[in-house]
């Protein structure tokens, strides 16, 4: 799992994120090691790009969308024979019960309590549910805090390492 710092609306990683940068790095490292390795196979490669709920769902989905194909172009581009390696992407926005568990991890149980109750009274409407959300008096103080540790990439990959046996 990255966790990622993107430019806010765009699908470029922000200058600053070293860290993002360093993990990615790492991932390429990895599958290196595993394309060029005695005896290894890279074989599957799948990437889950998420996207926090604040703003519309559909505009979130696809920004999650542009996200995970920008870090898949990133890290896919060392693969010499993509075609003989089997990769699923997929794109999806974190729902806002996600935002009430981390508030209820840090004991701030009223305004997890505020956010379950908009989304009970809405259930299937992130949209409105981000429309009451948005309007609770802590939500520009605490909630927004929050978001930024819903937007990840989740990535894992199989490969075969074959040995002799000695």
């Amino acid at each position: 799992s990255m966790s990622l710092t993107f430019k806010v609306g765009q699908a470029v990683l922000s200058d600053d994120d070293t860290v993002g940068i360093r993990q990615i790095d790492s991932v390429k490292q990895a599958l290196l090691d595993i394309i060029h390795g005695e005896g290894s196979q890279l074989k599957e490669f799948h990437i889950v790009g998420v996207a926090s709920p604040d703003g519309s769902y559909a505009s979130n989905l696809t920004l999650a969308k542009r996200r995970m194909e920008y870090i898949l172009g990133q890290i896919t581009s060392i693969i010499p024979n993509k075609n003989k390696v089997f990769i699923t992407t997929k794109a999806e926005v974190a729902p806002w019960s996600n935002v009430a568990d981390l508030l209820e991890a840090d004991s701030l149980k009223t305004e997890a309590k505020a956010i379950r109750d908009i989304i009970q009274k809405y259930p299937g409407g992130q949209d409105r549910q981000w429309e009451r959300i948005r309007s609770l008096p802590f939500y520009k103080s605490v909630i927004s805090l929050y978001l930024p540790k819903l937007r990840t990439v989740n990535y894992s990959f199989k490969y075969d390492l074959y040995r002799e046996l000695t």
